[in-house]
């Protein structure tokens, strides 16, 4: 911003100066994602279906479909139960000790929240109250995504926490299949590291076929069409990860960006 020369600006008043700093108002996203939640549930609570809602609030169909699965519009703006600690958690002495009390309704202990400055819908009471009848906890607890999921599987397990084991071990309990897999795939990972040799790699190949799991005999198939670059790689002490390093260099990172001749490439990739 230009100043006029010789203009100041006024000293700020004694109040001013001491006036406390307030919280800033909601933003107009936030408040914009709390009124469509609202607008989208209370249609789901009269029946209506997506293509129904999609028409009727004239938004496009998978933010829909987000809003319809968010339980709340917490969960929407980063403060819900997918992996972050839900607005309620906080709180969850005084919910749990006011249900123990016998306060069993929702809209009271809605209320009673709102007097403490707890902003939070009462359907996410609801809920709340609903889990404690069910003898749940007072939080939500988020299934882990495929990725994280893979990433347990994938760990070498001397790298995992104990939180990890914990959670390894109770989707082994809940999922067979991912049990299987988890197996096969640490096999897979043992014959690779150690270099166990081609009878072990042709028997872990019977067994991926033979699981039932679907994208593992398909990989195994995938692996008996190149068996002989297999066996290779599972006895020999020579790989061609370093040109496959170096292609990768020039291609991804564009040494050349295209500009010049095989000369200068040949250059660039030797020096660098």
């Amino acid at each position: 911003m230009r100043l006029r020369r010789g203009w100041t600006p006024a000293p700020a008043t004694v109040q001013e100066r001491a006036a406390p700093l307030t919280e800033p108002a909601e933003s107009r996203l936030v408040t914009r994602t709390r009124e469509r939640h609202a607008a989208v549930h209370a249609l789901m609570d009269h029946g209506a279906t997506i293509t129904v809602i999609t028409r009727e609030l004239h938004l496009d169909y998978k933010t829909v479909r987000k809003y319809m699965r968010a339980h709340d519009d917490e969960e929407l703006l980063g403060h819900g139960p997918s992996g972050r600690h839900g607005v309620l958690d906080r709180h969850a002495d005084y919910l749990v000790r006011r249900f123990a009390e016998g306060c069993h309704r929702s809209d009271l202990l809605h209320r009673e929240l709102q007097a403490r400055g707890v902003l939070t819908g009462e359907r996410t009471v609801r809920r709340l109250v609903q889990r404690l009848r069910e003898g749940g906890s007072t939080s939500a607890k988020a299934a882990p995504s495929p990725r994280e999921v893979a990433g347990l599987l994938l760990t070498h397990p001397d790298e995992h926490t104990e939180q990890d084991k914990l959670q390894l071990k109770e989707l082994r309990e809940r999922c067979p299949a991912l049990a299987t897999t988890g197996d096969i795939v640490a096999g897979f990972a043992k014959v690779l590291v150690n270099q166990l040799g081609a009878d072990e790699i042709d028997s872990w190949i019977a067994t991926a076929k033979d699981s039932g799991i679907a994208e593992l005999a398909s990989f195994a198939d995938g692996l008996t069409r190149d068996l002989a670059a297999v066996h290779a790689g599972v006895t020999l002490e020579w790989s061609s990860g370093q040109v496959a390093g170096q292609n990768n260099r020039i291609s991804l990172k564009r040494l050349m960006f295209g500009r010049a001749n095989y000369d200068l490439l040949r250059k660039m990739a030797l020096l660098n």
